[in-house]
């Protein structure tokens, strides 16, 4: 059965054994300790079943033909990447790296796969062909704000896992990709809470290696960080080094948001910039007018926090950068130029 969508995690697993076989699954709700700790999966959308990949024993080697953990898995997606489709999507085979939010479990990740896939993979306007999503120990579907708490510490460790993934990526391309380069490109997109895994993850590749560009487009969206984060060399100011350019996705009047600025009390990015940012590479989109008179229903429409899922030109726009549109060039934004924002319509 093949697959273009896996999953990495640091949830624990959890063993069963029936007519003398062993199985292995992710546990569904991360009511469990977070870990540092990586184990992968693929995932099949047909019929939503996730198969974990026995891990990797010993030191990693890229060059070698071992058939488990990030062996497996990375050589699997460079063997699709490497593969040409003519006629479709512009001859792109891209990868994206999706990192989910707040508050998810076995049965929001098949939601989140299918919003992805739908608006792209199967988008005839997206590069996009193969889904990495990064599953991490966020509290299930319970949204208490103890639970929130519990998932902002979880966040740090996942930040550290997320790190882990990026230098075993970091190290797969000097082993293997660099040889025979495969002209396609990973991308990465963070949502909510997700963002402050990234930020932890490049807190910790900072102190550890000197960080590389493997990425081509980094998407931020409704960022549940401070609202400052590009100032005074924070985290994110780094981003130019890991990353051809970045967007940052808001809503300003994103109830999630608002939330989070009243538990944090402090402002978050994704309500925008605290000041004006000026950083090559680094572009604000303010997609607040493009809600109005769209029905979106349920939670989207109350919280206006999902809006890369649930938007067709918010949808459409990603897609453009994806692309690598010129930012200049894509369509349905105004530059304002004295806040250095881009507004949607």
């Amino acid at each position: 059965m093949n697959t273009n969508y896996y999953i990495v995690t640091n949830r624990s697993i959890v063993i069963k054994q029936e007519n003398n076989k062993i199985y292995e699954f992710i546990n569904p709700n991360g009511k469990d300790f977070p870990s540092a700790e990586l184990r992968f999966a693929k995932y099949h959308v047909e019929n939503k079943q996730i198969d974990v990949v026995s891990d990797t024993l010993g030191e990693i080697n890229y060059k070698s033909d071992e058939d488990a953990g990030s062996v497996k898995i990375f050589k699997e997606i460079y063997q699709q990447m490497l593969i040409s489709h003519k006629g479709k999507k512009d001859d792109n085979y891209d990868l994206l790296l999706s990192v989910h939010g707040f508050a998810n479990d076995n049965t929001s990740i098949e939601t989140h796969m299918e919003y992805l896939k739908k608006n792209y993979v199967e988008n005839p306007y997206s590069p996009i062909e193969v889904v990495l999503v990064f599953y991490w120990t966020t509290n299930g579907t319970e949204k208490s704000i103890r639970h929130y708490y519990d998932d902002q510490d979880d966040a740090s460790i996942a930040g550290k896992a997320l790190a882990r993934l990026y230098m075993k990526l970091d190290k797969f391309f000097d082993d293997v990709v660099k040889i025979q380069p495969c002209g396609n490109n990973i991308h990465l997109m963070c949502h909510s809470m997700g963002n402050q895994v990234f930020r932890k993850m490049i807190e910790n590749i900072s102190r550890k290696t000197v960080i590389k560009k493997n990425l081509k487009e980094i998407i931020l969206l409704a960022p549940d960080v401070d609202n400052d984060i590009f100032e005074d060399l924070n985290e994110f100011t780094k981003l130019p080094l890991l990353a051809d350019r970045t967007h940052v996705y808001y809503h300003r009047k994103d109830r999630v948001v608002k939330l989070s600025n009243r538990l944090n009390k402090k402002k978050r990015l994704g309500h925008g910039p605290k000041n004006t940012v000026r950083i090559e590479g680094i572009n604000f989109i303010d997609v607040t007018e493009t809600t109005k008179n769209v029905k979106q229903g349920g939670r989207d429409e109350l919280g206006q926090h999902w809006f890369y899922m649930t938007i067709p030109k918010v949808i459409q726009d990603i897609n453009n950068v994806l692309l690598s549109e010129k930012t200049n060039d894509i369509p349905n934004r105004v530059y304002l130029a004295d806040k250095n924002i881009f507004k949607m319509y």
